[in-house]
């Protein structure tokens, strides 16, 4: 195979809400880690392999935040909140959490030689991806 640039994306179905104060409680439908490589695709055909990457976010944040109601600490939770709360230091907005998401997983995945470069949440109505643009360019070898 010839060398170049990928990004490779993995989905996970997440078991999850969160909780914006004044609005109410939203699902989050869906979440889509891209990891980028700028080698060859290594010989055993992956850049990761997607149940090792869903097993990563996992162990890192997914099994903390699975079936429960991400909330801003302080914040009272009403008494028909779906699922527990799970307090966080932030106002828990798809644009938040996709953040959040990413520094909490960057690390684990960069110890395993992968370069994770976004978070995408989608919720029910919003959606939002991080992207760390200066990986992004050098995975894709463009700026913008």
């Amino acid at each position: 195979m010839s060398g170049g640039r990928t990004l490779f994306k993995v989905i996970t179905n997440p078991n999850n809400c969160y909780f914006l104060q004044e609005i109410g409680e939203f699902p989050i439908n869906e979440i889509q880690l891209t990891f980028g490589i700028t080698t060859i695709i290594p010989e055993n055909g992956f850049v990761i392999f997607a149940p090792t990457a869903v097993e990563i976010f996992d162990e890192v944040i997914g099994n903390d935040i699975n079936n429960r109601t991400l909330i801003k600490k302080g914040v009272t939770p009403p008494d028909d909140l779906k699922k527990s709360p799970f307090a966080v230091d932030f106002v828990p907005s798809v644009e938040n959490i996709a953040q959040f998401l990413y520094l909490e997983l960057f690390p684990s995945y960069l110890k395993r030689n992968v370069i994770l470069v976004s978070v995408e949440v989608k919720g029910l109505f919003f959606e939002s991806e991080f992207v760390d643009q200066r990986l992004k360019e050098l995975v894709l070898g463009v700026s913008h």
